[in-house]
C-alpha cells in the first residue's frame, strides 16, 4: 500500500538499481556503481551485508533464478551486450550468449530451465537460450519495439511491453 517505506542503500554518489527479490526473501539482487563502474551486489533483505559479486563492469537487469540458487544479468560489452549467469554467491560466471545477439533485460522461465531476453541486433526481438548456456539462442518474435518481457507462471506465454515512441506502456501477449 505504499506505507512503511524503508531505503536499504545509502551510498552517496552512487547509484544502485534494478533490485530483484531471491524467491525465498531473504536477498536482494541488485546493480550498484559504488566501485567505478556498474556491477551486481547482493544484500540481506534488510540492506545490511552488501556484498559484490561481479567484476565485468557496466552490468545491468540482475534476476533470481526460480530456485534461487542463481542470478542472471547482461554486461554491456566492447562487442554488445552479453548475458551471464552465475551462482547466487558470485562463483561460476557462465556467459550464456553469444556477442552477435547482444542481448539484454534477462527473465527466467517458471522452472529455471531458459531464460528469454531481449536484443535490438539484426533481428530485433525476443530471444530464449538454455539456461545452462548449452544451446544456441532462439528467435521467438521478430519486433524492433520490445521494451519489457515477463513469463506467464505457467511458461506457456510471455507478457510484453512494446515502445512505438509515443504510446509506452502497451501489453500484449505473444
Amino acid at each position: 500500500d505504499g506505507s512503511d517505506l524503508t531505503q536499504l542503500t545509502f551510498n552517496t554518489g552512487a547509484y544502485d538499481v534494478s533490485a530483484d527479490w531471491s524467491p525465498d526473501g531473504e536477498y536482494i539482487a541488485y546493480v550498484s556503481n559504488l566501485s567505478g563502474t556498474a556491477e551486481v551486489y547482493v544484500m540481506d533483505a534488510d540492506g545490511s551485508n552488501p556484498l559484490k559479486l561481479t567484476e565485468v563492469g557496466n552490468c545491468g537487469s540482475p534476476q533470481w533464478s526460480p530456485d534461487g540458487t542463481q542470478i542472471a544479468f547482461y554486461s554491456d560489452t566492447d562487442d554488445g551486450n552479453l548475458i551471464f549467469t552465475m551462482n547466487a554467491d558470485g562463483s561460476e560466471l557462465t556467459q550464456i550468449t553469444p556477442p552477435e545477439i547482444s542481448g539484454y533485460d534477462p527473465y527466467w522461465s517458471p522452472d529455471g530451465l531458459t531464460i528469454a531476453f531481449l536484443s535490438k541486433r539484426t533481428p530485433p526481438g525476443l530471444y530464449t537460450v538454455d539456461a545452462a548456456g548449452a544451446t544456441a539462442p532462439v528467435l521467438v518474435w521478430e519486433n524492433e519495439l520490445l521494451d519489457g518481457i515477463a513469463w506467464s507462471p505457467d511458461g506457456e506465454q510471455f507478457a510484453v511491453i512494446l515502445f512505438d515512441g509515443t504510446l509506452y506502456d502497451q501489453r500484449f501477449n505473444v
